[in-house]
């Protein structure tokens, strides 16, 4: 059991990453900012990342963890960024959600915190 409990950071890192990086592109040409936000309410904890790119069409949002979807121009991506994070986040009972509107896209992640990954 303490293998998985030490894989965990590992894969949160996974999660930050792929988004920061969905986040930068989102930026591109023109570039921008990027927010990121943690926070703990009661048991969960709370991580937002914010850019003010392009955002996404209701389509790409509905398909966004859909594997092999990519809303980015063909050859761009294979489309498991997103996938990958839902997974990993679903294996620790957590959930991630997108909010976008042009020029705008919040993603938030909720993980339980439990007495488990703190040993």
């Amino acid at each position: 059991m303490i293998l998985f409990y030490e894989r965990i950071p590992r894969q949160l890192a996974v999660v930050l990453s792929e988004l920061l990086r969905n986040s930068r592109q989102a930026l591109l040409p023109k570039g921008g900012e990027i927010q990121l936000h943690a926070s703990q309410q009661q048991n969960l904890a709370i991580i937002e990342i914010i850019d003010h790119g392009k955002g996404f069409t209701e389509l790409e949002r509905q398909h966004a963890f859909d594997p092999f979807f990519s809303g980015r121009q063909a050859g761009r991506g294979l489309g498991f960024g997103l996938s990958k994070c839902w997974r990993i986040i679903a294996q620790h009972q957590g959930t991630i959600q997108i909010h976008s509107s042009p020029g705008t896209t919040t993603v938030i992640v909720q993980l339980p915190i439990t007495s488990s990954y703190a040993e």
